[in-house]
């Protein structure tokens, strides 16, 4: 995944995606091997990540936001949070 973001995107925020058992900054960390893109960041709490793409995205650029599609939780180790990336992009659309 992080090979092909660094090939066909301008700036790249690695974050969380339903870790489980894992450790968030491992998958993470993984992932970015494949990068060298500078515009790279990561920010671990999902909700933020998308924030920040939105703030950063203009009228000439498309955003992507993958790994969750429509489910509504995150499980981290043995807690589910109610996480929703179409919420958060609506909630932040809505604050415009």
């Amino acid at each position: 995944l992080g090979i092909v973001a660094n090939k066909y995107t301008n700036y790249i925020i690695l974050t969380s995606e339903d870790p489980k058992n894992e450790a968030v900054l491992d998958i993470i960390l993984d992932i970015s091997l494949g990068i060298n893109n500078t515009n790279c960041v990561i920010e671990l709490n999902r909700k933020n990540a998308i924030k920040k793409g939105m703030k950063i995205r203009n009228d000439n650029c498309v955003l992507i936001i993958v790994g969750k599609g429509l489910e509504e939780s995150e499980t981290h180790k043995t807690t589910i949070y109610k996480h929703s990336d179409y919420d958060c992009v609506i909630n932040e659309l809505q604050a415009l």
